[in-house]
């Protein structure tokens, strides 16, 4: 009976008070960490966002916020690549609910700092209650949301916003569908299926395809432990997953066409080795600049962002303290294990074998699942901290080892982080460029287009044609349209072709001028000759020795025209996605007009529809009927409608089910079992 007594009073008073003394406050704590954090890159003018930050998400949120709020949805821009499907690029997340707030109020440098704020407070709190729930021990739980939100994982891409914004919600998918297996209702099902479904709407294909890998293997690992509930796991894990991809339908559907249309269908990732895990990055777990990336003196594997995970110098000490836990340790391995094998690339095997599977194939720089690692890792050493508090009771030793975890990560991984920040202004990185390139918009012939290599920083942000209104032939983006790609690699060889771009000026990158280029043919002309060609392929090699002011090439079978060499054709009008084209022909013929072929373009000559074909390879024909007509070209999004159908039945089926369903007699049970904190510390103390 003394002994009872005595073990009793060892163990309930310590959980206990440590849990009402952290429970209340531990939000706050984190918050108020987080806003500490991004301080100085929120509030001081000498501190900016950089790289893809600005190139990427910058550029396309501002564009698509300004339409947004003109009552305009950009389903289409004539202002990068002489054409783009912009609305079917994932990556602008422009259905992703936590963007519009920011869309609203308008895009500025300052909002994506915001958005990044955000996020981190999303990864910081998510890890939290994912901890909490596994380790049942509030101060422990914080470390974890610390360990992972502000870890060198989310610095190495707060460049890169759509792997920052999905990676923030993997603790928040894990823990809603360990709810939804302990507490099978329909509200918990609905919860893990809108964690998924929005996760994936932040717009990066392959961080949510890794997130619900890990979901799956974070799965297996609770039907390990408790094998009675596979079924209930697996249909949990079903319907979760079949109704988060239809609640992404909208983004989906028209990202799927973009892709099979775009140079990222040929990629084969089962033979890259570029982004793939380096042995010696690792060291950046133990020395933040151990590659130089903290002090901007790098020298690692190209793209500093991929290879920067520091997480605090007692992290990897208390994750290994952390695996004697036994209620983790198979939800740690199985987190960790498989996604660092496959980060080690295809040299070792697995990445090779995943990129067999559909939607793997195209997936490339594997050492992108790190924030799976950097999560598994930050539970196991939540699960040490939870150790040292029992080894070490005394109230004092919780807060200072979490202010020395937090200071760690802030100095180490803060504004002055290089990977994280630029340590410069914004205005005197890209303000001088872009007012040169809006310029040379201010004086671009109407209806015509400018040239200059792709990723040149002196013209400002890559995509910045988009921010000054300019019709350029280049842009930034890896869905880039294959055909349209094709084009301008062999206008390197062809000079000809670039008339056939409607070029009217030229960046001369010897004299750093813009020049002149006479000879750009119009935006619509009627085609002098037309060849035709059976295959993409043959197209494609026709363009070797294509002259497209003599002779146009048609992907298809012959037609019925004959080439009036007096016809005349003008545009009268062109806004962002239609043309009008005022003609006048003796005989059938066939407009070529300068813009990207896609699907979704749609031609009327005086309402009556005309087909669109594939014209030099990359462009728009249009055969048209003799006489003095009016063509208006325009474009609708194929799978758009669709789409957001889906996407909005499935999004009131969400609502529906989170808010009319009732968790039932086992919620009662959980709640009355998570309010005893002793209970909580016993189990885990007992390794469970």
């Amino acid at each position: 009976m003394g002994k009872k007594k005595k073990e009793k009073a060892r163990v309930t008073p310590a959980g206990a008070e440590l849990n009402i003394r952290w429970d209340r406050w531990a939000p706050v704590l984190l918050c108020a960490a987080v806003v500490a954090f991004y301080w100085v890159p929120l509030t001081s003018e000498h501190v900016s966002i950089q790289w893809d930050a600005v190139d990427v998400h910058y550029t396309q949120q501002k564009y698509f916020a300004e339409r947004l709020l003109s009552g305009n949805l950009p389903f289409w821009t004539p202002y990068i690549f002489s054409g783009y499907p912009f609305l079917a690029d994932p990556q602008t997340g422009a259905w992703y609910p936590l963007n519009w707030p920011f869309f609203l109020l308008g895009i500025t440098p300052r909002s994506i700092g915001l958005e990044i704020l955000l996020h981190a407070l999303l990864a910081c709190t998510g890890a939290y209650f994912l901890a909490l729930k596994l380790l049942g021990r509030t101060a422990p739980a914080i470390a974890a949301g610390l360990f992972y939100g502000l870890s060198g994982s989310f610095t190495g891409h707060t460049s890169h916003l759509g792997i920052f914004q999905t990676a923030a919600w993997l603790p928040c998918l894990l823990l809603a569908f360990k709810r939804s297996v302990e507490l099978p209702s329909v509200r918990n099902v609905m919860l893990t299926a809108a964690a998924g479904g929005v996760m994936a709407l932040a717009g990066h294909f392959q961080t949510a395809l890794y997130a619900f890998t890990a979901l799956a293997l974070f799965g297996a690992a609770e039907i390990w432990r408790n094998p009675r509930l596979w079924r209930r796991a697996a249909a949990v894990l079903a319907a979760a997953s079949v109704v988060a991809v239809l609640l992404t339908a909208v983004q989906t559907l028209p990202g799927l066409e973009l892709v099979s249309h775009s140079i990222r269908a040929s990629l084969d990732a089962g033979k890259l080795t570029d982004g793939i895990l380096h042995p010696k990055a690792m060291l950046t777990l133990l020395f933040p600049n151990a590659l130089g990336a903290v002090s901007g003196e790098y020298t690692g594997p190209v793209d500093v962002t991929q290879y920067y995970f520091y997480a605090g110098i007692l992290f990897l000490p208390l994750a290994a303290l952390g695996m004697g836990n036994r209620g983790i340790r198979l939800s740690v391995i199985l987190l960790v294990a498989p996604a660092l094998w496959y980060a080690l690339g295809p040299g070792f095997g697995l990445y090779r074998l995943i990129a067999l599977l559909p939607g793997f194939h195209s997936v490339r720089a594997p050492v992108h699942v790190w924030f799976v690692i950097g999560l598994g890792l930050a539970v196991a050493a939540a699960a040490g901290v939870s150790e040292l508090l029992r080894r070490w009771p005394a109230r004092y030793v919780a807060p200072l080892l979490l202010a020395f975890v937090f200071g760690d990560l802030l100095y180490w991984n803060g504004a002055g982080n290089r990977v994280a920040f630029a340590q410069a202004r914004f205005e005197q990185l890209y303000g001088s460029p872009q007012r040169a390139l809006q310029q040379v918009a201010s004086s671009q012939p109407p209806l015509t287009r400018f040239m200059a290599p792709e990723k040149l920083m002196a013209l400002g942000p890559f995509n910045a044609p988009l921010d000054v209104k300019l019709e350029a032939t280049y842009g930034y983006n890896p869905l880039k349209l294959t055909a349209y790609d094709e084009y301008l690699q062999a206008a390197a060889g062809n000079p000809k072709l670039i008339d056939g771009l409607n070029v009217s000026r030229v960046l001369n990158m010897n004299r750093g001028s813009v020049d002149e280029h006479p000879s750009a043919l119009p935006r619509a002309y009627f085609a002098k000759s037309v060849a035709y060609a059976k295959t993409a392929q043959e197209s494609r090699k026709m363009l070797a020795t294509l002259n497209p002011a003599e002779t146009t090439v048609i992907l298809g079978e012959p037609l019925a025209i004959e080439p009036d060499n007096a016809a005349v054709a003008e545009v009268t009008h062109q806004d962002e996605r239609s043309l009008k084209v005022r003609y006048r022909t003796a005989s059938d013929g066939l407009l070529r007009i300068a813009v990207p072929y896609y699907p979704g373009w749609q031609a009327f000559v005086d309402d009556q529809p005309r087909p669109v074909l594939r014209a030099d390879h990359a462009f728009i024909g249009v055969p048209v009927p003799a006489g003095a007509h009016e063509l208006t070209l325009r474009f609708q999004s194929t799978y758009f409608s669709l789409g957001a159908g889906i996407s909005l039945a499935t999004a009131l089926l969400i609502a529906a089910g989170i808010f009319f369903s009732r968790s039932g007699r086992a919620a009662g049970r959980e709640h009355s079992g998570a309010a005893n904190p002793a209970a909580c510390e016993t189990a885990v103390r007992s390794g469970s």
